[in-house]
């Protein structure tokens, strides 16, 4: 009998379950593609925190997903720091024993972001990057407490709380250099040329100069005949 490779741990079947839900009517008809292009290895996975980016290679073409998880409810790594002890790997018995408090150790996906034209949130690219993110779970379970940010050191008392990062990136040929936007330059107003056609047709006209019209020697000689 085979063994499934995507979620064979109780760890690593939390994943799957943002991939594939249980409350879902009808399967994803992206998940066979997604969990294809993460069997063969066409995902590479990044992490920062709670962030996950996962460039996905499909074909020739590229796409990059971001997952973003939430952080692990006090209670629940209180708990779990309980049932760990010195251990540094947490097993199915310490998944069940959470379960059984009444607690949920099961990374929660907060938003979901790629760079591909679907109109779907989870489209193929993202499914990919959960069902390689359950792989890696089932081999190495600390990962599902990375995702979550558990054990991360919280702010300091007192301290500003951080500000989201500008999506404005400045461009070299700022003036300032900041992240501010600068300023819009005053526009400057040119004179208008004697020789431009009047747009303002409530605006008098100057006087036309009146006087022979010279017409080239070809066109003279015509009207001459």
């Amino acid at each position: 009998m085979s063994t499934n490779p995507f979620g064979f741990t109780t760890w690593g079947a939390d994943l799957v379950r943002i991939a594939e839900p249980i409350t879902a009517r009808t399967p994803n008809t992206h998940a066979p593609r997604a969990r294809s292009l993460a069997r063969n290895g066409g995902v590479t996975l990044q992490f920062d925190g709670g962030r996950v980016t996962a460039l996905v290679h499909s074909g020739a073409s590229a796409s990059v997903a971001h997952l973003e998880f939430a952080a692990m409810a006090p209670a629940v790594a209180t708990a779990l720091r309980d049932e760990l002890g010195s251990r540094t790997e947490p097993d199915d018995a310490i998944h069940a024993a959470l379960i059984a408090a009444g607690l949920r150790p099961a990374p929660v996906l907060e938003a979901a972001d790629c760079s591909c034209t679907a109109r779907s949130t989870m489209c193929v690219h993202v499914l990919a990057a959960a069902y390689a993110l359950a792989t890696l779970v089932d081999h190495e379970p600390v990962t599902a407490l990375t995702i979550q940010s558990y054990g991360a050191a919280g702010p300091a008392e007192g301290a500003a709380p951080d500000r989201p990062t500008p999506r404005w990136t400045p461009s070299p040929h700022c003036r300032c250099g900041t992240t501010t936007r600068c300023p819009p330059r005053p526009e400057r107003r040119r004179a208008p040329s004697p020789h431009a056609r009047d747009r303002n047709p409530g605006r008098p006209r100057a006087p036309l100069r009146r006087g022979r019209i010279r017409r080239p020697r070809a066109c003279a000689r015509r009207h001459r005949r």
